[in-house]
């Protein structure tokens, strides 16, 4: 399954690059995670392809669709994004798996300080819609970003994935770490 993993996400970044709106890199000790996003219609729907590795648990691929705007309540500093995403991941040590999980992010901009911005991320998938041996995926990322030029943007973050099989008595955790990302617009 990891090869297959790997495969997918270069072959769709591969198409998809040359439609990408960013490309985001993040960097930990032992994991890198790049994601590609841009939007396909003039809606606000939107698309990523992304794949991260991490040395010592595994990978995860992902293809996500989401709609996304700012929140009429809000003083339109906060932006909000739902949607879903097929998930295949394969551990080093143990199984693999796919899922469909559902989510998205809430971002708040500050006006004090309006190249300062904090995320939050989060998606989850149960075991009706979780494949292979995975009975439940989920994916919580935190960051503060800091928009260093128009087109690119620096960050500090934590996330935390993982899944639970079948037959194993804890969960597997893809990654669990803070990071340091880069993100570039187009």
């Amino acid at each position: 399954m990891k090869f297959e993993v790997i495969l997918f996400s270069a072959l769709m970044s591969a198409v998809s690059f040359s439609w990408a709106d960013s490309i985001d890199f993040s960097l930990s000790n032992d994991s890198v995670r790049a994601e590609l996003s841009g939007e396909l219609t003039n809606k606000r729907l939107n698309y990523t392809v992304g794949a991260l590795h991490n040395e010592t648990h595994g990978d995860v691929g992902s293809v996500g669709l989401q709609v996304s705007d700012r929140l009429k309540a809000s003083t339109g500093a906060l932006t909000a994004a739902v949607g879903g995403k097929f998930v295949g991941f394969d551990a080093d040590h143990g199984p693999d798996g796919s899922a469909f999980a559902i989510g998205g992010y809430l971002q708040q901009h500050f006006d004090a300080a309006n190249l300062v911005t904090v995320r939050g991320d989060f998606y989850y998938a149960p075991r009706v819609v979780s494949w292979g041996k995975a009975e439940h995926y989920a994916e919580l990322g935190l960051r503060l970003e800091y928009r260093l030029v128009d087109q690119a943007i620096v960050y500090l973050g934590f996330r935390k994935i993982q899944a639970e099989f079948k037959n194993i008595s804890s969960d597997m955790v893809f990654d669990e770490s803070g990071h340091l990302g880069l993100q570039l617009f187009f």
